[in-house]
């Protein structure tokens, strides 16, 4: 009698003979291994089901070794044939034993694999399987899942045990891919062997619908690898637009007779891929690529196993949104996920899961092997058409690794577009196309896109594809969380969550209840209005080339999803109608979304992708005017400007008007844009200073009574502040009596338009002392909510201070610019005040003495070679030596694509008056890791580049007074060790004889 209880027969349709297959999902136990990774004790064994990850059963902090049992359910009339057990996967490194023999082993979270056990049995009913799996954190393809959610291991997919007595068709090596260039469908089938060697055939029937359309048969014997080539006449292609496939039969036959004995059925689709210059070309159409990035993250599973029916809805409703691109960024989806995507037409960009991996040559051979079952898993669908190798490695791997892994992927894969590393487009080596990662703020995103076109006319002409980008954070709906959990903290919950709680407390008590509500919905329409103008733009100045958004749905680290924590859409598919194969596109001057009263011309451009000539009408209108233009344009291309000339009258206060654009006729589209008009506003100063600093006869100027506007940035004296990328929070307007000469949607709608500056107001000490005009939140990457401020007014003693970081250089700037300075002369008072101590800390950074370390030499040394070269001493020649500013990495210097050993020199004279105090140097950020010397003597070192523990995100400071010689000439020296990414002395640098258990509070 055959076990039935926990198995499942799978059921064969006759005539199969000699097969049998069991799906080994109840009845398994499972222990922790001890400490030395042996068997559990014989009472640390618990009985599960599977699949299941460890951390399923074991808790989401479990990362160790496991030990997998059962017995294995025999029936005696299998004895003879081959006995083998597949693994649908098994993260990570499982060795796997039959009746204490082993019998496999395999290495690899992501893919199938397979043991031959009949050797090790017995037939005595108690033949016991196991299985040791170590979950092995850290590995190189684990991918990016550590970063996002916890490390899973554990048998994840389904285990199946299969006899038989007859020759096989490999199913996870079956290779199957219709070349729509050529109408040839391509086959490659393993054959595994049965009991004994005999003659074989394949039978190959390709079917459209009921209707077979090509068939063949071949030859082939058992062990080997068939091949055949089937032409199809006139196929029928593949596209995102329409996803045509066919039903392709494979039967394996023994020769001369019609007995069956292995059958698999596959889906193709018949497609071709190729690029002309910077085009890329799909079944010979120009293709721009709208993708979405995904990470596996689907909580609460830790292993990214769902049914077909879950991607298939997630695809379709990136569908709607104008998406027809999901890039599986650093994981190996199952195969339901790359099946919906053929079904429904959305293509693949497959990133394998290796994220900052050690890719050097004695790594070479695993990761080979490792990537030969990557490409097996994913190369017969259609979907499937762009591979990076790996994401933000640089150029740490190995050249020669990374190039063996190419050349496998061309070798193994058809028609595929294969990137070595998607990352920053100064760090490709070996690749078919161009990526970059250009995370970053509106107002230099055309001149990013611009160095892309200068990079790429310089070199071979190659498509590009930013791999990741275009995103934006959203406010958390707390309400809607403890709805659902409570108080309770799953690992899926926002790193912020404990934090966001005492903050809305504060921000209720200090702003109100309607401020907090409007925290939600202005971040979505913020977080599109910046998506919505970056994807534009990139259509206009890279039209053929292709973008991926951050990110499917919301991680605990950032809510930068499309989809949040819930997996609930946060648009709906409506609020994504101007995003198309074909779209229409906002060209003002500059980017600019307010504009002096007057006549207005508002140019509109058409992007045209996709199949056919688009041809018919653009119809551009406001309530104050309405134009009609024809159109015609070619697939691939965009249009001159149609212009809408818009009258605009003069008012009090700024007022907005609505542009809508529609194009009817052959390719329908659909965009509208909100516009600001100015009054007339001339900047009068009067009594109000307008400075750029803080100093002592500034601050004793506001405490009498004195009024005066900063316009604060990163100069010695300013009030502090620093670099910022708007996609991690979203603006804010607390009531302010300036909100009725300076409507809050205006300040909030041209944020990052006419009125962004790179630089914002930090908050740490001023929270409560200031009333902010217009303020950021920021809870990306961060266990806390921040507050950044762009525009704020507090009382100094009896006088009065308004800060601002907002660019006053544009019209819509200048015109703000004029309405704060009239605020300060004529309206009303602040309510809040710095404080007393707030006041005496300002007096304590002025009367700090500083002395800035801004000019440096740098020199890279590959070879480390410098310390007994006497780098030390800062005294060696000048050759070799490149001149390298404090504040920003080498890699924005002129030193792209190094991590390693470089030295940084400067010559400083202290003030003699320094004599006999205590002297600092204080380092605001160093990446990564550094030493200090002071004269030619090491004072100090930070970080370690042998545990790669870093400190660029550390303020260190060192006493170099025993070693300094106020008055004379020194030389301060640092050798720094980039361990990866970018590198240098990237933030300020100074020497202070003031107090610096602290940053400066308050001033640079």
């Amino acid at each position: 009698m055959r076990p039935a209880l926990g198995w499942i027969l799978l059921a064969l349709v006759a005539p199969l003979p000699a097969q049998d297959r069991l799906l080994l999902r109840a009845g398994w136990h499972f222990g922790r291994a001890q400490a030395d990774g042996a068997r559990p004790a014989d009472d640390g064994w618990r009985t599960l089901t599977l699949p299941a990850t460890f951390e399923d059963h074991e808790g989401p902090g479990f990362d160790g070794i496991g030990w997998y049992r059962l017995q294995v359910p025999l029936d005696p009339a299998w004895r003879g044939r081959r006995i083998r057990v597949r693994f649908g996967a098994a993260a990570t490194a499982a060795t796997v034993f039959v009746n204490g023999r082993e019998v496999g082993s395999h290495l690899g979270a992501w893919t199938p694999f397979r043991v031959e056990i009949q050797d090790a049995l017995r037939y005595d009913g108690a033949d016991l399987l196991e299985v040791r799996l170590d979950e092995k954190v850290g590995h190189n393809t684990q991918g990016f899942h550590p970063i996002v959610q916890p490390h899973f291991g554990g048998l994840w997919q389904d285990v199946t045990l299969h006899a038989d007595a007859v020759p096989q068709l490999d199913p996870d090596a079956l290779h199957t891919f219709a070349d729509g260039a050529t109408g040839t469908l391509h086959v490659e089938a393993p054959i595994l062997p049965g009991l004994a060697p005999e003659p074989l055939r394949l039978r190959v029937r390709v079917l459209d619908g009921a209707r077979s359309v090509s068939e063949v048969e071949v030859e082939c014997a058992a062990g080997a690898a068939v091949r055949a080539d089937l032409p199809v006449a006139h196929p029928r292609l593949w596209s995102p637009a329409a996803p045509h496939r066919y039903r392709v039969e494979l039967s394996l036959l023994a020769a001369g007779q019609d007995r069956i004995y292995a059958q698999e059925t596959r889906r193709v689709g018949f497609r071709s891929l190729r690029r002309d210059g910077t085009t890329l070309l799909w079944n010979g159409t120009p293709l721009q690529v709208r993708g979405m990035l995904h990470w596996g993250y689907e909580p609460p599973r830790t292993a990214p196993l769902l049914p077909a029916a879950h991607w298939r809805r997630q695809f379709e409703d990136l569908q709607a949104m104008g998406f027809n691109l999901v890039k599986a960024c650093l994981w190996l989806p199952p195969r339901e996920f790359y099946e919906a995507a053929d079904e429904v037409g959305l293509l693949v960009w497959q990133e394998y899961p290796t994220w900052h991996p050690k890719m050097t040559p004695e790594h070479r051979d695993d990761l080979l092997r490792e990537y030969r079952e990557f490409h097996l898993h994913d190369r017969s669908h259609p979907s499937v058409a762009f591979r990076s190798l790996t994401c933000e490695t640089g150029h740490g791997a190995d050249l020669g690794v990374i190039r063996a892994l190419y050349e496998q992927a061309h070798a193994l894969v058809r028609n595929s577009l294969v990137v070595d590393d998607s990352s920053w487009i100064t760090w490709h080596r070996v690749h078919d196309f161009y990526d970059d990662h250009p995370y970053g703020n509106n107002r230099p995103w055309p001149g990013r896109l611009r160095s892309f076109r200068e990079h790429i006319a310089a070199r071979t002409p190659m498509p590009l594809l930013l791999g990741e980008a275009i995103t934006g954070g959203s406010w958390f709906d707390l309400a809607a969380w403890e709805r659902a959990h409570g108080q309770d903290q799953p690992w899926w919950a926002p790193r912020c969550l404990a934090a966001q709680r005492a903050y809305e407390a504060w921000f209720r008590t200090r702003f109100g209840d309607e401020t907090l509500a409007a925290l939600a919905p202005d971040s979505l329409a913020y977080t599109m209005r910046n998506r919505k103008y970056q994807v534009e733009r990139f259509r206009l100045d890279l039209p053929d080339a292709g973008y991926v958004v951050s990110v499917l749905r919301d991680v605990p680290l950032a809510r930068m999803g499309v989809f949040d924590t819930f997996g609930h859409a946060k648009w709906q598919a409506a609020d994504w109608g101007w995003q198309g194969d074909t779209m229409l596109c906002l060209d003002t001057p500059g980017d600019r979304r307010a504009f002096p009263a007057g006549t207005i011309d508002v140019p509109v451009r058409v992007s045209h992708f996709g199949a056919g000539e688009a041809r018919g009408r653009l119809i551009l209108e406001s309530v104050a005017a309405r134009a009609e233009f024809p159109v015609r344009l070619a697939p691939g291309r965009v249009s001159e400007p149609f212009v809408l000339r818009l009258p605009a009258r003069a008012s009090e206060v700024p007022e907005r008007i609505a542009v809508r654009a529609s194009l009817q006729g052959s390719h329908p589209a659909e965009n509208r844009w909100e516009l600001w008009v100015l009054p007339a506003d001339a900047i009068q100063a009067g009594d109000v200073r307008m400075v750029d600093r803080i100093d002592a006869e500034t601050l004793a100027f506001l405490e009498k009574g004195g009024r005066a506007l900063l316009r604060a940035g990163e100069r010695r004296g300013s009030l502090r502040t620093r670099e910022h990328m708007y996609y991690r929070g979203a603006p804010f307007t607390p009531p302010h009596p300036i909100h009725a000469r300076l409507p809050a949607p205006f300040l909030k709608e041209l944020q990052t338009f006419d009125l962004e500056g790179p630089r914002v107001l930090e908050s740490t000490h001023l929270r409560d002392e200031v009333d902010p005009i217009l303020a950021l939140w920021d809870t990306h990457d961060l266990a806390e909510v921040r507050t950044w401020f762009l525009a704020w007014e507090t009382r100094v003693g009896e006088g009065r201070l308004l800060a601002t970081t907002l660019d006053h250089g544009t019209p819509a700037g200048a015109f703000v610019l004029a309405r704060l300075l009239a605020h300060l002369q004529d309206g009303p008072a602040p309510r809040s005040a710095l404080s007393q101590a707030t006041l005496g800390k300002l007096q304590a950074d002025l009367s700090a003495g500083v002395l800035d370390l801004e000019e440096w030499q740098m020199r890279t040394d590959p070879d480390d070679q410098g310390s007994a070269g006497g780098f030390a001493a800062g005294t060696t020649p000048d050759e070799g030596w490149r001149p390298m500013r404090a504040g920003a990495h080498w890699e924005r210097q002129g030193v792209p694509q190094y991590d390693g050993v470089a030295w940084y020199r400067i010559a400083v004279t202290p003030p003699a008056s320094w004599q006999g105090r205590k002297v600092t140097a204080v380092f605001e950020g160093v990446d990564d890791s550094y030493r200090l010397y002071v004269n030619g003597v090491e004072v100090a070192r930070f970080g370690d580049p042998e545990r790669k523990e870093t400190v660029w995100l550390q303020r260190t400071t060192a006493d170099v007074t025993a070693h300094l010689r106020p008055g004379e000439t020194n030389r301060i020296v640092l050798r720094v060790v980039d361990h990866n990414g970018a590198g240098g002395i990237w933030r300020p640098a100074f020497l202070t004889d003031g107090p610096v258990d602290q940053p400066r509070e308050l001033l640079h």
